[in-house]
């Protein structure tokens, strides 16, 4: 059987070469942190997180309809996972506001 999904201690060693693959090259990382359920998502941000990523990609849990009520309390969820970063005003920009994202890019998505 076919399965694009990758279990969490294979999308650890991507995400660990992607970064240090990219941190090498000087470019800004963003991680895709999607899961089938919540949890995942947030095993996957909490560790991409320690992993230096810039920024993260998240989607929706794909495999069955989910009701706008639940669309907010997801992204809420996952989202409180992530590590509080020292003087960020919220968690929504805490992977946002890292020192190489800064530099490398404007707020247009334009490199500087």
């Amino acid at each position: 059987m076919f399965s694009a999904y990758l279990e969490f201690d294979e999308w650890r060693a991507i995400a660990k070469a992607t970064v240090e693959v990219c941190r090498a090259c000087g470019t800004p990382v963003m991680l895709g942190i999607t899961s089938t359920y919540t949890l995942g998502a947030q095993r996957r941000s909490e560790y991409a997180v320690q992993l230096g990523a810039d920024a993260v990609q998240l989607a929706l849990p794909y495999w069955l309809e989910v009701k706008d009520h639940e669309v907010v309390r997801f992204f809420q969820e996952v989202t409180d996972a992530f590590p509080r970063q020292e003087g960020s005003p919220d968690r929504s920009t805490s992977l946002c506001d890292r020192p190489m994202t800064r530099e490398k890019w404007t707020d247009d998505g334009a490199e500087s």
